[in-house]
This record gives structure tokens, C-alpha cells and sequence, in this order.
């Protein structure tokens, strides 16, 4: 009986070493998968930290690149915005300046001779009041002591049937060739009619019930445009694709100008053989 006891006991210890071995193994696998945890979360979470400091630098990068482009914009615009400024005092000079010469009324005959046009009108304010001086002396007195040698009176009305504007008078007839036009107009002591601005075009329109020669042409030399006073242009009212000198080769060379009432009264280049009607122009004659 005392054997058997003994025998129990050593069993007993077995067991107890048995289990003691699992729990070791269990220990350390639960301390593995702490570990591999506490890894995979430190490796996100230096992910995360390396992905926001390149997420930082791209956006910082990308402003920096934005406000460049805000600036670079805000210069150009500034500079166009200058650009236009500069241009309508420009504009607004030359209107200025037209308008002035295109006045009727100076302060004297010097103003008249030093005006910047190149067809000078007479100022009806400076001729009337010379009139009225010429006709307040007394009629016996010489001529050589008057002070008015050579002076003349001047009509400021146009020949009948021809219409006013500014300082010149304006007809049409016609048809014929742009050199049978010209010289239409010189025998009735004026010249094809050269446009000098905006002002003029619009007046000149009230006559374009046809298609009218006006007094330009690059007949001298092919693509300088001149007037028939001899004046280069200051002024155009060109139409889109206008001039194209000698692309339509059926009518030949298209030296001639004319403006057109179906077409906005634009500019055009036509051969100068074609028959059309004309416009003349002169200027208020001495009488």
C-alpha cells in the first residue's frame, strides 16, 4: 500500500510541470502578438507622419506656385491695364486735335496759316471779322494805306446742288473710270474726296446710294496707299480682307478705292477701270 501512494505523487508532479511548460508557451505567444502589434502600429504610424510632412511640403509648394502665378497675372493685367490707358489719352488727344482743326472759328490769320492739317479751311469768325473792318474805312482812302491790299471776301455758302461740311462742299455724279471721276471733279474746281477721320466717312456715307470712287489709290507705287492731294493715310475705314490687291485676276489690278452702301460703306479696292459714280470735294471758293 505504501508503494502505490508513492507512485500517485510522482504523477501529480508530472502533470504540474506539464502544465506549467503551457503556460510559458502561452505567454510568450500573447507577448509575440504584442509586440508584432505595437510594430505594425508604430510603422503606420510613422507612415502617417512621413505621408502628412509630404502632404505639408506639396501644399506649401503648390501656394508658393499659385501666388507666382497670381503675381505674374496681376503684372500682365496691370501692364495691358497701362498699355490702354496710354492709348485712350492717345485717342483722345488725336480726337482733340481733330476737332481743333476742324473748327471754323481761330483767333487770326497765323492761326490759320500754322494750322497742322493738310488742307487748311478758312475760319469764317476771323473772315467776318475782317469783312466788317474792310467795310467800316472810308471809300476814298488809297488802297495803299487801307492795309487790306489784295483782300477778297469769301463764299461760305456751297454751289447749288452741292452739299456743306466743315469747310468744303460735296457732290456726286458719275459713272465712269476712277481717272475720268478725278478729272470730273477738277474741272469743277475741286479733287476726288480724300476722308481725313471718322466724322468725314460718316458725312461722306449720306451719299453712297451707289458705289462711289473716293480719292485714293496706290496707282504709283503698288501698296502705298496715297491721297490725291498727295497725303499719305492718317485715317482708314479698310473692310475685313481689305485691300487684296491683285487676288481676283479676272478684273485685274485693283489700284482704285470706292466704299459701298451694302456694305457698311467700308473701304475697297477695285480696278480703277471699272464704272461707277463718284464723290467730289472742294473747298469754299473766294468771290
Amino acid at each position: 500500500m505504501e508503494k502505490k501512494y508513492v507512485h500517485v505523487q510522482h504523477g501529480r508532479l508530472a502533470n504540474s510541470g506539464y502544465l506549467a511548460n503551457c503556460r510559458d508557451s502561452d505567454g510568450r505567444f500573447h507577448l509575440g502578438v504584442i509586440l508584432l502589434l505595437g510594430l505594425l502600429s508604430i510603422g503606420l504610424l510613422i507612415g502617417l507622419l512621413v505621408a502628412n510632412t509630404q502632404y505639408n511640403k506639396a501644399k506649401s509648394q503648390l501656394t508658393k506656385e499659385l501666388q507666382a502665378l497670381k503675381q505674374t497675372h496681376k503684372t500682365s493685367i496691370d501692364a495691358l491695364q497701362s498699355k490702354l490707358e496710354e492709348k485712350s489719352k492717345e485717342l483722345g488727344y488725336a480726337l482733340n486735335l481733330a476737332q481743333q482743326n476742324r473748327d471754323s472759328k481761330c483767333n487770326s490769320n497765323d492761326d490759320l496759316l500754322n494750322n497742322q492739317t493738310d488742307r487748311p479751311c478758312i475760319c469764317n469768325e476771323t473772315l467776318f471779322n475782317l469783312t466788317t473792318k474792310l467795310e467800316q474805312l472810308p471809300t476814298d482812302l488809297p488802297e495803299e494805306e487801307s492795309g487790306f491790299q489784295g483782300l477778297s471776301k469769301q463764299n461760305t455758302t456751297c454751289p447749288e446742288g452741292w452739299t456743306k461740311f466743315n469747310c468744303s462742299c460735296y457732290q456726286s455724279f458719275g459713272a465712269g473710270s476712277w481717272d475720268e471721276g478725278r478729272e470730273d471733279c477738277i474741272s469743277k474746281g475741286g479733287n476726288l474726296v480724300v476722308i481725313d477721320d471718322p466724322e468725314e466717312q460718316t458725312f461722306v456715307s449720306t451719299f453712297a446710294k451707289n458705289p462711289l470712287w473716293i480719292g485714293l489709290s496706290d496707282k504709283e507705287t503698288e501698296g502705298f496707299w496715297k491721297w490725291v492731294d498727295g497725303t499719305s493715310l492718317s485715317f482708314t475705314y479698310w473692310a475685313k480682307t481689305q485691300p487684296d490687291g491683285d487676288i481676283n485676276t479676272l478684273r485685274g489690278d485693283e489700284d482704285c478705292v470706292l466704299i459701298r452702301s451694302y456694305d457698311d460703306l467700308f473701304w475697297h479696292d477695285y480696278p480703277c477701270s471699272l464704272s461707277m459714280h463718284w464723290i467730289c470735294e472742294k473747298v469754299l471758293a473766294k468771290v
